[in-house]
């Protein structure tokens, strides 16, 4: 699942990240991508973030062209509690989930990103092997 908090208007936002009840960091960006492994290949990909083997437990956190080149993606244990902000002031964000709008946000709203009790099972045939499906799907590791 990937999930991201876009600034309206193409406008940048000025978020604060929170991992469980700490200040992580302040982020000035057009946005950022919080994606779980199985979310990590695409849209966080292209923003820059890492590829998520798909059996780590983690969430990435990647910043959509941050103001700041000391803004880099951030990886969290996914047993951890995400919360995420914006900074007072007349700020609108919208909630994305898999590309679909969910919400519009303001300053008084808070996005709590946790890991869900219930687990899901993936299909594989016997001969699956991940890293060769990165190669087909994206030329990973290949040389232009």
């Amino acid at each position: 699942m990937t999930w991201s908090l876009r600034a309206s208007r193409s406008h940048l936002i000025y978020l604060k990240i929170f991992c469980e009840k700490e200040f992580v960091s302040d982020v000035k960006a057009d946005g950022v991508i919080i994606a779980s492994p199985t979310g990590s290949t695409a849209y966080n990909l292209a923003a820059g973030g890492p590829i998520l083997h798909p059996e780590v437990e983690a969430t990435a956190v990647t910043p959509i062209c941050p103001h700041s080149l000391t803004n880099r993606p951030l990886i969290f244990p996914s047993k951890y509690k995400l919360r995420f902000e914006l900074h007072p002031g007349e700020q609108t964000a919208s909630l994305n989930a898999d590309g679909l709008s969910i919400c519009e946000l303001d300053e008084q709203c808070k996005v709590v990103i946790k890991q869900s009790k219930h687990t899901h099972f993936v299909l594989k045939t016997p001969d699956h092997n991940y890293f060769q499906l990165l190669t087909k799907k994206l030329q990973f590791g290949l040389r232009a």
